[in-house]
């Protein structure tokens, strides 16, 4: 099935003007049972989010991190499903942080086929336009540009820029994979850090050339992000061992429920 991408990219555009003035006055905050903080924020766009896909597309199930969630064996059967971030990086959200997205994929046979990620801030939405193309949707104006690939001339003593998430350098084995990740790219790894999906944004800029992440992360909040990254050329792959010099493309096929493991895009 091929969505409306354009009006599913300026719906989302639309609910940030709204999340910024919540952001902005007294959140409701709450712990979930996992110890982790969802804000009232979080809340309204789920259920905003929500509302939308059901009357878009009433026959697609739609996992969220702030909806019920489906068995194993059931998501496994799904021959296509939505997958919602209502806000990715809530802590950042509840702290004032600008890095935080709305983040939705749908994932058709278990694969993150179409993509979409929301940026406040920026009154932006990066999003899907097919399975090779993408574009950004900018609520100023309500353009659209398309994002194209980069293929301009790299000088070979140029570092190569790389993001990661801050939390990367508390991760016990980060030394070694950063070892392993300057001698796959030669030397010349320059590696910066941001939150959330932006790190993909980062990657449709062309600010990065790859995105490595460590410590497994759930579905919700990479699979608009793997559809787009692929749009750009992009391949996600394992980062299994940091003395393996392999490395080999993830996929979602016998994975723990929703689970992703370490990661590099590139």
């Amino acid at each position: 099935m091929i969505p409306d991408f354009d009006r599913i990219a300026a719906f989302l555009a639309k609910l940030g003007p709204n999340l910024l003035r919540q952001q902005e006055s007294d959140l409701d905050i709450e712990i979930k049972s996992d110890g982790s903080k969802v804000s009232s924020g979080d809340i309204w766009v789920h259920e905003q989010v929500y509302a939308f896909l059901k009357q878009l597309t009433p026959e697609i199930p739609i996992v969220s991190e702030e909806g019920a969630l489906p068995s194993q064996e059931t998501l496994a059967s799904w021959p296509a499903y939505w997958c919602l971030d209502p806000i990715d990086n809530t802590h950042g959200f509840i702290e004032g942080s600008s890095e935080f997205v709305i983040s939705l994929g749908l994932v058709i046979h278990q694969v993150p086929t179409y993509g979409w990620i929301a940026v406040p801030h920026e009154e932006r939405v990066y999003y899907t336009t097919s399975t090779k193309s993408s574009a950004v949707y900018t609520l100023k104006n309500q353009g659209i540009r398309p994002i194209r690939l980069f293929q301009t001339e790299v000088n070979k003593l140029d570092p190569i820029p790389i993001v990661m998430s801050s939390r990367c350098q508390q991760h016990p084995d980060f030394k070694d994979y950063l070892d392993r990740l300057h001698s796959f790219y030669e030397g010349r790894c320059h590696v910066f850090t941001c939150s959330s999906a932006l790190k993909f944004c980062r990657l449709l800029d062309g600010d990065a050339d790859a995105y490595f992440r460590l410590g497994r992360t759930k579905l919700w909040d990479v699979a608009g992000g793997f559809a787009l990254s692929k749009t750009i050329g992009k391949k996600s792959y394992v980062l299994s061992s940091p003395s393996s010099l392999r490395f080999d493309e993830l996929s979602l096929k016998n994975l723990p429920l929703l689970e992703i493991p370490p990661f590099l895009i590139a």
